[in-house]
């Protein structure tokens, strides 16, 4: 079944791995992105929608989580990011938001 998929992280090692896999598996895949660079570029050829944006920034992975069905957050941890990431629903509260549907990526399939 093909699904609209994103990728937080895409153009890192393994979210770049991932959004190449899930494209290859006839998935839709839209790829966050913080600067439009050579592996943006990559991804874009290979088939991926291409949002720029901060994964920091709340109305950033809300703008490029619309219309998807799930999502594969391939971020590296870092100091602070646990915290936006908590912050997941469209109001950075309990609501249910894209982050409510996050897989790992490499865990299982989506």
């Amino acid at each position: 079944m093909e699904r609209n998929l994103l990728v937080i992280g895409a153009t890192g090692k393994t979210g770049g791995h991932t959004t190449e896999l899930l494209l290859q598996r006839g998935h839709r895949v839209r790829a966050l992105v913080r600067g439009l660079d050579g592996r943006a570029e990559r991804l874009a050829a290979l088939g991926a929608d291409i949002v720029e944006g901060d994964v920091l920034d709340l109305d950033s992975r809300a703008q490029a989580a619309k219309g998807t069905d799930a999502l594969y957050f391939t971020y590296p941890i870092r100091p602070g990011l646990m915290d936006a990431t908590a912050k997941r629903g469209p109001g950075g509260g309990g609501e249910r938001g894209p982050g409510d549907r996050e897989h790992v990526a490499g865990l299982r399939p989506p």
